[in-house]
């Protein structure tokens, strides 16, 4: 069977968009407005193309997969699983929202009071709470979509830092905790792998819980971390002593 164009899927997406409702209608051009005002460094008709997509759904130009995603009025986690694999994104696309939706957030600098369920809302319904690798159709074979699991360990350990330390005020690491647990049994790759980065994280944890300082997103992420510290550095310690397994049969080959 052909695959559909994108506009047509669009199409089919569209009652995400409640552009007859006068009241979300109202709100979601209040909160273009918040967006705009922070896209100093994007040129006028590129703020025009973003704002026709997320007020109305319109798309006439490109723009990366996790600003669709986050542009894209998905209200829960089942319909956030339909946009992602709708064929709106290809699966490079799809790759890239692995790599960067949950971890830079904080960069978009929207703050909206809706930001933080909608990535709670993609986690539950694409990621899931527990690691596993995720194929989509490609040509003549399947292309895996999900990211290497040190690389993503790795990344989750530095916005956790960022988050515990209170460089920024919210990651979506704060809210798939679970899934770390579980990806960090399989973060096997040695050139991934940041020692200084993990005890730092727990370093981080120990100074919130004895009392410093710290917002209450952080201070709960410090509360869920330490929850899980024994079977976090369980997992840590296995896939430490996996990767130098590896490591070594590599040396040897």
């Amino acid at each position: 069977m052909p695959k559909r164009k994108k506009q047509e899927i669009l199409q089919s997406l569209r009652p995400l968009w409640r552009v007859d409702d006068e009241q979300w209608l109202i709100q979601r051009q209040a909160d273009w407005q918040h967006i705009s005002a922070t896209m100093t460094q994007t040129p006028p008709a590129k703020q025009k193309s973003l704002e026709r997509y997320f007020v109305y759904g319109e798309k006439d130009c490109y723009f990366p997969g996790s600003t669709v995603m986050l542009f894209t009025p998905y209200d829960s986690a089942e319909s956030a699983k339909e946009v992602f694999y709708s064929g709106l994104l290809d699966p490079t696309e799809q790759e890239n929202v692995f790599k960067d939706y949950l971890f830079w957030i904080s960069k978009r600098g929207y703050h909206l009071p809706w930001f933080r369920r909608h990535i709670q809302q993609f986690i539950k319904g694409v990621m899931g709470s527990s690691y596993q690798e995720l194929y989509v159709e490609h040509g003549s074979r399947p292309k895996l979509i999900s990211i290497e699991p040190s690389w993503w360990c790795s990344a989750y350990m530095m916005c956790a830092n960022k988050i515990l330390t209170g460089e920024v005020a919210y990651e979506g690491c704060v809210d798939c905790v679970e899934y770390f647990v579980s990806a960090l049994a399989q973060a096997s790759k040695t050139c991934h792998r940041r020692p200084k980065k993990f005890d730092s994280m727990f370093a981080e944890v120990e100074r919130i819980l004895a009392g410093a300082e710290a917002s209450d997103i952080a201070k709960t992420f410090a509360h869920d971390l330490k929850a899980r510290e024994s079977e976090i550095r369980h997992h840590w310690q296995l896939s430490g002593e996996k990767a130098a397994e590896i490591d070594a049969q590599n040396t040897t080959e």
